[in-house]
């Protein structure tokens, strides 16, 4: 079929949150997210539109949200029915799914997500072109969410394994993880869905002088939504904790939107309330300002893709530990990194780091120069070569 770039309607659909007032008008953190996903897609098509679930709250709520839809994101939502309660929500939400699909001319199906097995199955209907981007692994998400979670992990396994497998064209976020996990025999590319901004040659610079000069408090900072049990900031600090009890001088900021109640009962009830910060819902240049002042980067995840946090966390030369979930890995020396959930693992990592200042200034400088790998203008480069290949093959002159 014959049709230009400037006829072309591209649908993105992935399982995200949204949130609705009761004037109709839809609100969200991640506005530098959307924004830089709505020019990703515009290499395909001049027309991008979003579905996401849509959640009805007060108009308080939203208060340090932007609209949308005021800033040229144009959503769809669709009911959330992912619970027994709201189950009843499911035909309708596929129906508009389906509706939307049969309208666009490009499909991009961000999995897991449930919504965007539905657009799949559509766009297969209605013989539209698709991408597949693999971003998560369905299984560890739902094993660690909650116990009840892990009554559907297998399913969300073994229905994320069916989509990418049947899908004509996949990105996968990681190197190696998910493409074992979730396997798919056509045309494929692995490019990280990580935003750098262009790095200044100065940062590593500041940053090394900022490591040499340590004397006895160390700042540590994790990016993460607060209110996702397997984000994993819980294990931090009951680490902390046990750090400062032996003397260490601790400061924690957590950053990422959501409900921070369960974090600060934590927090207090461990006895570190004062050395915890939560810094909220940050923008990008206020999430790289806050890398700057950062020394140690922690990114205690039960489930993991290929972290964009800890890529940003490199690009700032900050010296990073993890989580052996998922794709962080492919990012880290193995001396940083430590088995899900165990607390001592992570204090014998930081204690090591402290009381090393030439391990501090080595991984620094690791890591600043393995983000150099995920360069805006490389990724998009990839990412652009492999557009090419699926407009041509499905948009015949």
């Amino acid at each position: 079929m014959k049709k230009e770039w400037k006829d072309r309607k591209v649908l993105y659909v992935h399982g995200s949150k949204r949130f609705i007032t009761s004037d109709g008008e839809i609100y969200g953190f991640d506005k530098d997210v959307l924004f830089a996903l709505r020019e990703r897609y515009f290499y395909l098509g001049s027309d991008v539109k979003f579905i996401h679930f849509g959640i009805s709250v007060d108009k308080t709520y939203v208060s340090n949200m932007i609209n949308l839809r005021e800033n040229g994101i144009d959503v769809i939502p669709v009911k959330y029915y992912l619970t027994p309660q709201n189950y009843k929500y499911r035909k309708e939400t596929k129906k508009i799914i389906y509706e939307a699909v049969c309208q666009c001319d490009i499909l991009i199906a961000r999995v897991p997500s449930f919504i965007s097995y539905f657009a799949q199955e559509a766009a297969i209907k209605y013989h539209k072109p698709y991408l597949i981007e693999v971003v998560a692994c369905a299984w560890d998400a739902f094993w660690n969410y909650a116990n009840l979670a892990k009554l559907v992990a297998p399913f969300a396994l073994y229905r994320c394994k069916k989509s990418v497998a049947k899908a004509e064209y996949a990105i996968y976020v990681s190197n190696k993880f998910l493409q074992n996990r979730y396997p798919n025999t056509k045309k494929t590319s692995a490019i990280s869905d990580v935003i750098l901004p262009e790095i200044p040659d100065d940062v590593i610079k500041k940053k090394i002088d900022r490591l040499s000069s340590i004397k006895d408090k160390f700042v540590i900072t994790t990016l993460a939504a607060v209110d996702v049990l397997y984000k994993g900031q819980h294990i931090v600090i009951k680490a902390i904790a046990d750090l400062i009890k032996s003397g260490y001088h601790v400061e924690y900021h957590i950053a990422g939107s959501g409900d921070r109640t369960r974090l600060k009962n934590i927090a207090e009830r461990f006895g570190v309330v004062n050395q915890v910060i939560f810094e909220g819902m940050l923008t990008a240049d206020q999430v790289f300002e806050l890398l700057d002042n950062t020394d140690i980067y922690v990114h205690p995840s039960f489930t993991e893709g290929l972290p964009r946090a800890v890529v940003e966390a490199m690009s700032r030369g900050c010296v990073c530990i993890g989580s052996r979930a998922g794709g962080i890995p492919e990012l880290l020396d193995d001396i940083c990194l430590f088995d899900t959930g165990r607390v001592k693992q992570i204090i014998r990592i930081l204690e090591k780091l402290f009381q090393d200042k030439h391990l501090l200034i080595r991984q620094s400088i690791t890591n600043f120069e393995h983000a150099k790998k995920f360069k805006h203008t490389f990724l998009e480069q990839k990412r652009r070569s492999f557009y090419d290949e699926f407009i041509s093959n499905n948009f015949k002159a």
